[in-house]
């Protein structure tokens, strides 16, 4: 079975990396174009285009993706995974099969570019991973496979990310065997249920502290470790990460109360949090008590919201 893959980022890169090691006859990867990335700005090829070099597999990123419609017709299946384009429907017809995305949420849930960060901003309980044969329509095609998460409490973006990863590459094998033994049967999606996760911007990375702990644990959480969410300290804009415990008491929102090994506890609307780590402008993550020793912060401190 001749398959096409749709990829461009690190998450997308390790499905690749998965299916070739699984022996999948991939012909041709899609990919996004190079560009400048880092402080430096080197043009640099996207984690799917580099993967695929390495096996010796044809790599294109065409500038209008409908250029592809004639190669694609020579192709049993396509997968897309984190491609970054909207994907036209002759595309999408162009494989035998058609073209089957890996999605990670319980869809209908969190449709959209960023699922993973809202479902833990949102405070989900459960998430999962769909793959889906995909039509014209966001993330609306039909169900193929569907499995579902915990999500811990404290659980942050990238062990959940992680934890998704290795849980789509599971049913990536389970989806092949379906498509190789013919049994493959397609579930619509129940529209009544839907919702979305749309694309992050800079005013969801803020911090509130007059918020709820869990409000303010769930939106660092949501952000941990990239791209990181921020408040401001000694009129400073720093990143906070690994919320790691919750007191509900009657703190002070945003009051650096007290620094030890553990963390620093900050004050939110109903009690105080444990926050782990904090990032300076221009700096690296380090805990709350070399910041303390360092100078950088003391008890009695106080967040407040940064401007944007």
């Amino acid at each position: 079975m001749k398959v096409v893959y749709f990829g461009s980022d690190i998450y997308s890169a390790e499905h690749l990396r998965f299916l070739m090691d699984q022996g999948c006859d991939i012909g041709l990867v899609v990919t996004q174009p190079d560009r400048p990335k880092g402080r430096g700005r080197r043009v640099l090829p996207t984690p799917v285009k580099s993967v695929a070099l390495e096996r010796g597999i044809e790599v294109v990123h065409p500038g209008n993706i409908l250029e592809l419609v004639e190669v694609l017709s020579n192709f049993d299946l396509g997968i897309l995974i984190s491609f970054g384009r909207i994907v036209p429907k002759e595309v999408l017809n162009a494989p035998r099969y058609g073209i089957f995305n890996v999605h990670p949420s319980l869809l209908p849930k969190y449709r959209g570019a960023s699922p993973i960060n809202r479902v833990l901003e949102n405070g989900e309980t459960e998430t999962g991973v769909t793959i889906i044969k995909l039509v014209s329509k966001l993330d609306a095609g039909p169900v193929v496979l569907q499995r579902r998460v915990e999500i811990f409490p404290f659980e942050n973006f990238g062990k959940l990310e992680r934890k998704l990863i290795d849980l789509g590459k599971e049913l990536l094998g389970d989806f092949l065997a379906l498509v190789s033994s013919g049994n493959l049967e397609l579930r619509e999606q129940d529209e009544s249920l839907a919702s979305y996760a749309p694309k992050i911007t800079k005013k969801d990375l803020i911090v509130d502290f007059s918020k709820p702990c869990e409000v303010v644990k769930n939106k660092i959480r949501a952000y941990d470790p990239k791209p990181g969410a921020f408040s401001r300290l000694n009129e400073q804009v720093v990143k906070l990460f690994e919320v790691s415990d919750m007191v509900f008491d009657n703190s002070l929102p945003g009051v650096v109360e007290v620094v030890t090994k553990s963390g620093g506890w900050v004050g939110c609307k109903d009690g105080r949090i444990l926050l782990r780590k904090i990032q300076f402008p221009g700096k690296k993550p380090m805990s709350f008590l070399d910041a303390k020793n360092g100078g950088k912060l003391k008890e009695g401190d106080v967040f407040t919201l940064p401007e944007i």
